[in-house]
């Protein structure tokens, strides 16, 4: 029989590969539509005490999509809705004028 005081220690994991493998999970969304909600302040999260945890730094407000990315974020000054490959910029066909000038536009290699 085991109980918890026998258990060995969890192995610490590098913050780096976390975020590597949560990049990595995230890439595999190429498509489809996300609700993204943005709070009205900069409260993420609060704790059973009703006591404010996660706060974005700057008032900046906090933002997140529940259901396929599951994650949240404060501000919104990062946040692409495309992701053109670096060839694309330069073929109107692709992307034209207004395409080249939406600041929701990520140009891969650029």
């Amino acid at each position: 029989m085991t109980t918890d005081l026998h258990k060995p220690d969890p192995v610490p994991r590098s913050r780096r590969l976390a975020r590597k493998r949560d990049v990595d999970e995230l890439s595999q969304l190429t498509s489809g539509t996300l609700t993204v909600t943005v709070a009205p302040d900069p409260t993420c999260g609060f704790t059973n005490n009703d006591e404010a945890v996660w706060v974005c730094p700057g008032g900046r407000p906090c933002t997140w999509e529940k259901g396929q990315i599951n994650r949240f974020w404060c501000a919104w000054q990062q946040i692409y809705t495309t992701c053109l490959d670096s060839t694309a910029i330069f073929d109107p066909a692709i992307c034209n004028s207004e395409c080249r000038t939406n600041t929701r536009n990520a140009i891969a290699g650029w």
